[in-house]
């Protein structure tokens, strides 16, 4: 285990434009109102999706689209510098079936998300024991 203590700073309530690309809308949230760092928790709906599934023996993300609306009862992620921004959710369709993993695109149909920004800037490493980006804490 690793851990920072992190220093809160701003906090931004963020409504998702319909017809937008998700990331993109965060990415502008992040820019304009200059966020080095942060965590964000959101929900709302989509209208198509691409998910990647991380393969632990591979090492390697597998890609899945749907194009259907679907839930988004939660998506969560984190804003590191550059800004780069890494974000996982859970979806549903209709029947009730879950679909989950890193959201590499997504078509917005509403939501809202809340990002706490931090005082302090984090990073993210390339981790030898899991093939993954990690926070450098």
């Amino acid at each position: 285990m690793r851990f920072q203590e992190v220093s809160p700073d701003r906090t931004l309530l963020v409504d998702l434009a319909y017809d937008e690309s998700l990331l993109a809308e965060l990415e502008a949230a992040v820019t304009q109102a200059d966020l080095e760092s942060a965590w964000m928790l959101g929900s709302g709906a989509v209208r198509e999706l691409e998910l990647t599934v991380y393969d632990q023996d591979a090492f390697a993300a597998d890609a899945v689209a749907f194009d259907e609306p679907l839930e988004m009862p939660v998506f969560t992620g984190t804003v590191t510098t550059g800004p780069e921004i890494a974000v996982q959710g859970v979806f549903s369709r209709p029947s009730g079936q879950a679909v989950a993993g890193r959201i590499e695109s997504a078509t917005v149909y509403g939501g809202e998300a809340l990002l706490w920004g931090f005082e302090e800037s984090l990073d993210r490493d390339r981790d030898d024991a899991t093939g993954l980006d990690r926070l450098d804490l």
